[in-house]
């Protein structure tokens, strides 16, 4: 597929539609509509404990409270490591000690660019930022085994939630 223009039709507060007009390899051409979402950062924070913290928010889309991983958007000009330490002190108080990026992944490649970098972090310390204005969170804490039959019994429905805590497991799993 070769893109051939590509036109910004909305903008809004944290991502732009656009109208992505493409030539197929059969020569045809059509558009696509794209949302344009800048990276973000999924934490998988795991206690001395062996506990994971989660956070508790509405969320508009799901019409309804969600349980998941802390997340959050990388700022302009900013690298997914330092987002990735600023969100999790933001949303949860914890800053990690110990902070391994497992890889990556796009939230839903066929109409949204958004690529979202998944972090573990361990060692964690009590050293809270404010969090965002527009954000009522609260944390929940469930052991490993929790989270991992939390996904199977379907309690927990985010999807980046679930891809991390998949990446996430052959480090904190404890296997049969």
């Amino acid at each position: 597929m070769k893109i051939l223009n590509v036109e910004k039709t909305y903008q809004a507060h944290v991502f732009d539609v656009a109208k992505v007009f493409c030539e197929l390899p059969d020569g045809k051409q059509l558009y696509y509509d794209l949302v344009q979402h800048g990276p973000g950062v999924v934490l998988v924070p795991v206690t001395e404990e062996g506990n994971i913290l989660f956070v508790k928010q509405y969320r508009l889309g799901a019409e309804k409270e969600i349980l998941e991983l802390p997340a959050g958007m990388v700022n302009d000009h900013e690298d997914p490591d330092p987002a990735a330490a600023r969100e999790l002190r933001e949303e949860t108080g914890y800053e990690s000690m110990n902070m391994t990026k497992l890889g990556g992944f796009y939230a839903s490649a066929g109409y949204c660019s958004e690529y979202l970098n998944i972090y573990l972090a361990r060692d964690l310390k009590w050293n809270p930022l404010p969090q965002d204005d527009d954000e009522f969170l609260s944390i929940i804490t469930m052991t490993i085994e929790e989270a991992y039959q939390a996904v199977e019994t379907g309690v927990l429905e985010d999807s980046k939630t679930i891809a991390a805590l998949l990446m996430a497991q052959k480090y904190i799993r404890k296997c049969c």
